[in-house]
């Protein structure tokens, strides 16, 4: 009896601590507000009311709150493009501009005992797209 349990808590902990991992890794290829486990819970999801690049902070309006998130250099900031159909890729600060849907997920679990950012999402949308840049469509091939 005794082996049989030993072996279902080895079996648990080696499953349990592998899905962690695995959803840190691929965090970068999931949507803003698609996070199984953790948007909505653990995170903020809302839209960039102001940035203050002088003090490294956002000022985030959510449905019912407001936050203010601190960026700093261990923070990763991923842009969202699944709306322009195109692959995700990283972003910088300079790419945080009020008026872009945001998820931010603070260090720690629950509520944001720090306003230091673990990791940051931006949805890029063609509306909030950097009219500097130029958009590329997405290509269709002619038969």
């Amino acid at each position: 009896m005794r082996k049989i349990l030993v072996s279902v808590f080895v079996i648990g902990a080696l499953f349990g601590s592998g899905t962690v991992y695995g959803q840190k890794a691929t965090e970068f290829y999931i949507p803003v507000g698609k996070s199984p486990g953790l948007s909505g819970k653990y995170t903020a999801i809302g839209t960039i009311q102001s940035v203050d690049f002088d003090e490294h902070t956002m000022t985030i309006a959510g449905r019912s709150r407001t936050w203010t998130a601190k960026i700093t250099d261990d923070t990763k900031i991923w842009l969202d493009r699944s709306l322009l159909r195109m692959t995700n890729k990283k972003g910088t600060p300079a790419d945080c501009r009020p008026g872009v849907r945001v998820e931010v997920k603070f260090k720690g679990r629950g509520e944001p005992k720090s306003d230091h950012c673990e990791w940051v999402k931006l949805q890029l949308a063609r509306i909030n797209v950097d009219p500097r840049r130029p958009a590329r469509a997405p290509s269709r091939r002619r038969r």
